[in-house]
Parts: C-alpha cells; structure tokens; sequence
C-alpha cells in the first residue's frame, strides 16, 4: 500500500525539478510547500470487517468466518474505522479478574451474527445470542445449559469485575447486540467494586441492543457505572442485576447518560437505587420510553433514587415505575433535586413513606403523569413530600393509592403546588379543596377518573370520564 503513492510523489518532485526553471520565481516556494505537504498526508485505512468466535478457527487472523479470531484479538487488532463481527455463543475476556472487554474509538462491536452472513442486516442478535460472560473460572453453574447468569446467585469462585469497559472512549465506539452476563465486581476498593457489567469512566460509548443480566458489585452499579460518562444507550435491558447502591445502573459525578427505550427489571440494591441511582454533582441524566419493574431497596428508591448536589435531577418522558419497592419511594426518591417528569405512570409501588415518589427538598415537575394502586406503610400512598421547595403537579391523576395518612399526598413541612389535577380526596379547587394536598392553584377535580381496567394495567380513560379534556 505504500509504494504507489510514494512513486507518485517521486514522479511528481522529479517533474518539479525539470519545471522548475520554466516557473516564475514566485510560484516555485508554494508548489515545493504542495509537495511537501503530499509527502505528509497519511495513508487512509481501508475500513476491515473484523469476524470473531468463541474459539479461533482457520488461520486465526480475523479476515472471514472461515478464519475468524478470537473477540480479544480482533480488539487487539482492530483501529477506528473497523467492525468487528461476533458469532453467537460465550465469549470471555481472558482469565484474570482485571480482564476485560475494551471498548476503541471508531471500532463498531455487533454481535449477532450466525456466522455465515455477509452483510450487517442479516444478524438478528435476539436470536444468536451472542454472551459476554465474566465466568472466567469457569465453574458458574449451567443446569439449564445456556451459560447466563441468571441472577447474581449463580456467580461462584472469582469472576471478572468488568465484562466490558468503554472508558476513554467517544460516540465513535459501538457496542451492539450482546447479553453482558456474570460480572463479578466485588474487589477491596473503587473501580473493582464497581459496575459488574460494564465500567464507564471519561466515556460516552454508544450502546445498544444488550442485555445486562446476574451482575454485581459491592460498591456501586450492579450492571453498570458511569462515572463522568455520558453514554448513549438505547434499547437495553437491566434485569436481575445487584449492587449496594444502582442495582441495574448508577451515574455518578458529572454524568449525563442519555436512555432511550430502556428497561429495569428485578433489580436490587441493599441500599438506594434498585434500578437506578444517580449521585455526584452535576448528573442529569435523560430518559425516554423507560420502564422501571419489579426493582427494590432497602433505603431509598426501588426504581431511581436522584440524591445530588448541583444537579436537575434529569428530564424523565414516557417512564413507568411499577411494582417498585422500598423503605422511602417505592417507585422513586428525590433529594435535594429537581426533576422534570413528563407523561408517567406509577402503579403498584410500595414503600414505608412514599409508595409512588418520597420527595426530600426537591421541587419536581409532574406533568401528565398517572399514580394509581402504590401504598405505603404509614404516610404518603402517592407521594410524600418533606421539608422545604415545593413539588408541583400538572395535569395528573392520583387516585386508589393507599396509605394510613395521606393516602394521595402526604405534606411535612412541605408546600405542594396543584394545577389541572384529579387528586382522590382532595375537594377540588375552590371553597372544598383540602389544603392537606397542598396548594390550590386552580382547575382540579375531585371524581373518579373512570380507567378501563385498572386491575389488570390498563389506564386508559373510558369515554365519560370526567379528567377528558380536564387539564390545562
């Protein structure tokens, strides 16, 4: 590759000398200049489709499925421009715990592939399942034969603290299309206790397609930790991931991670956060389409805890938080922050204070957001707000919750603004509001909001009812 172009610029500077006593004076320092700048062009890489498989096979050097490498080699061997193509099956990092899967910027990571394709549309990554495990001792138990660590139980022996790692790395860097399963971190101090499934640090990978599945930490992010990181991730799932604080995920110190189309499922923290924690200065994270299940704590937060300094507390559109639970905030728990909520539903969650959200200092915006069917052990079946900074509801539902004092709202020390809404109990807005819920500012009902079917998740308003055309 190299010898053309330099025999091109021999011919080019062997033309120059002849010309050059034909060449007004003037011209002949810039044309040299042109030349030499010719000289110092670098050599443009042919962008290489990389293939891999569990276990190298042909000649091992990565240029065909025929001949594919293993993924650590085709990270060795790949510069930006690449893609790598990874066969079904379980690929492990090496066998140390520091080992790792390394994310590089301008190199695209799909996994996916059967191993015949030739072209990137023909993978279908839900159906070869393509595994990143952290198992590798090699002694994970596999009764059902698929090599998943189906929660953090199944881990025995030492793993590895980080399945992968996208640190360093800009959007240029891809990971695509893989289950990140069995990561182990749970070394004496910071980054080995964090972020089982995938480390962040200086990072904003894209990430997409995945699954993080039966990782944990002992310090922070089950599934995954973005310190100062600002990932894009889309169209993933955190499910059955444990950690102390963010079972599934947590953002700490200026991370920004952007979520679309993402699910937390069965996520556990001893502490905050089951699903998602969010903690440090300057952490705003951005979510839409996310759904919060079935996560716990045993403090704060089942589905997301937000407890920052300097920070917004994120912008949140289209998130469910269901079947949450935790001793403050079964769906959610907000300190010291300010986040915005736009079309939401919280249903079924549970906690001691605040079965829907626990709000501590923190004036939230609630917008079009629906709270049915949460409870609470003592106060606040919907939401309990406390202390100073006042919380404030547009266009929003709050009806069937329970709670043995406030079973809608519960106030301490705390002033809650109310536009537009249908809040159970409350009055209505006029000379029959009970100021119990908060302040009046106009526009609210008091009368059942008539869902279809409730019971079996189903929210949406039948014809007659009264919250139709109701709000501002």
């Amino acid at each position: 590759m190299m010898k053309p172009q330099f025999d091109l610029i021999n011919i080019f500077i062997k033309n120059l000398r002849l010309l050059g006593s034909r060449l007004p004076r003037f011209l002949v320092t810039p044309v040299l200049i042109i030349a030499m700048l010719f000289m110092t062009i670098p050599i443009a890489h042919a962008a290489s489709i990389l293939y891999a498989k569990p276990i190298a096979s042909g000649a091992g050097d990565c240029t065909s499925w025929e001949n594919a490498c293993t993924l650590q080699s085709a990270l060795a061997a790949a510069v930006s421009g690449d893609q790598i193509w990874v066969q079904a099956g379980v690929h492990k990092p090496g066998t140390t715990r520091t080992d790792t899967f390394t994310l590089k910027n301008g190199v695209s990571i799909y996994g996916g592939f059967a191993g015949t394709e030739t072209l990137l549309s023909q993978r279908d990554w839900q159906t070869n399942l393509t595994i990143l495990s952290g198992d590798i001792d090699n002694n994970d138990p596999n009764t059902d034969g698929n090599f998943i660590a189906e929660t953090p139980a199944d881990i025995q022996g030492d793993n590895a603290y980080h399945v992968a790692t996208g640190s360093l790395t800009n959007t240029s860097a891809v990971l695509d299309g893989f289950m990140i399963t069995a990561g182990q971190a749970n070394g004496s101090s910071s980054p080995s206790c964090d972020g089982g499934g995938m480390f962040n640090q200086d990072a904003s990978p894209q990430l997409t397609n995945l699954i993080f599945r039966g990782n944990l930490s002992t310090c922070a992010g089950g599934g995954m930790h973005n310190f100062n990181s600002h990932p894009l991730i889309t169209g993933v799932t955190f499910i059955n991931n444990t950690s102390v604080d963010g079972g599934g995920m947590i953002n700490n110190h200026y991370s920004d991670p952007i979520l679309i189309n993402v699910v937390f499922y069965g996520n556990s923290a001893t502490n905050n956060g089951g699903g998602m924690a969010n903690g440090g200065d300057n952490t705003d994270p951005v979510l839409r389409q996310v759904v919060f299940e079935n996560n716990t704590a045993g403090s704060r937060g089942g589905g997301m805890v937000n407890g920052m300094y300097n920070s917004t507390g994120g912008l949140l559109t289209d998130v469910i938080f269901k079947g949450n639970s935790a001793t403050e905030g079964g769906g959610m728990n907000n300190y010291n922050v300010s986040p915005i909520l736009v079309n939401g539903v919280f249903q079924d969650n549970s906690a001691t204070y605040g079965g829907g959200i626990y709000n501590d200092s923190s004036a939230m915006e609630i917008i079009n957001v629906t709270f049915t069917g949460n409870t609470a052990l003592t106060q606040g079946g919907a939401m309990f707000n406390y202390w100073s900074r006042s919380p404030r509801l547009r266009n929003t539902i709050l009806w069937a919750n329970s709670a043995p004092e406030g079973p809608q709202i519960y106030l301490l020390a705390n002033e809650t603004w109310v536009w537009f809404s249908d809040i159970q109990g409350c009055g209505g807005s006029g000379a029959g509001w009970n100021s119990a819920c908060g302040t009046d500012k106009g526009g609210n009902i008091d009368a059942d909001p008539l869902f279809v079917d409730a019971a079996n998740g189903n929210l949406t308003l039948q014809d007659t009812s009264p919250a139709i055309d109701a709000g501002d």
